[in-house]
């Protein structure tokens, strides 16, 4: 007895058609980059205290929290404060777009920048603090320099921690 089975001939193209709809899904999902992390707005507060002390008192906060001074200007009511490391060890101060298992997560570093600006104003001094979170490739480990991303303002931000508990330092209420 002999068993004769019908091969529809549409099978092969079908399986071509799955396996380049397949490709073109994969690959588009791997090219979506998720949305640039958005900074929240600079915290405003006003104070009693005149400007050349509120840049006073938010130095010490920074320096005490590991900042570099980069600008201090207490007559103009400006300062600007800088801290380089991991996004690992910012732990709730900034979020990122890429996973925490990451290479750009365990060895890229985030830049995390204070501005503090501080302006007579007529009940005292007004104060705005702003954070912004820079996030640098270069130099890791096993990454070949011609190979590393470009610095980015956008794959990490402030979640306004910092912000806010240097707000308090300035007005007192820690």
């Amino acid at each position: 007895m002999t068993v004769k089975y019908y091969v529809n001939p549409m099978i092969p193209h079908m399986r071509i058609r799955f396996l380049l709809l397949s490709a073109l899904a994969v690959t588009a999902f791997a090219c979506v980059q998720p949305a640039p992390i958005q900074a929240p707005a600079p915290v405003q507060l006003q104070s009693s205290r005149a400007p050349a002390t509120v840049v006073t008192a938010a130095a010490q906060h920074l320096v005490a929290q590991g900042f570099d001074i980069v600008t201090s200007d207490a007559t103009a009511g400006l300062l600007t404060a800088r801290r380089t490391q991991s996004p690992q060890l910012w732990a709730s101060a900034i979020r990122c777009r890429f996973g925490t298992n990451t290479l750009a997560h365990s060895r890229g570093n985030a830049t995390y920048t204070v501005t503090v600006t501080a302006a007579p104003a007529t009940a005292g001094t007004s104060v705005t603090v702003q954070g912004r979170v820079r996030m640098s490739y270069q130099n890791i480990p096993g990454i070949s320099a011609g190979m590393t991303a470009p610095d980015s303002d956008t794959d990490c931000g402030s979640t306004g921690v910092v912000e806010q508990q240097l707000a308090q330092a300035i007005s007192g209420t820690t």
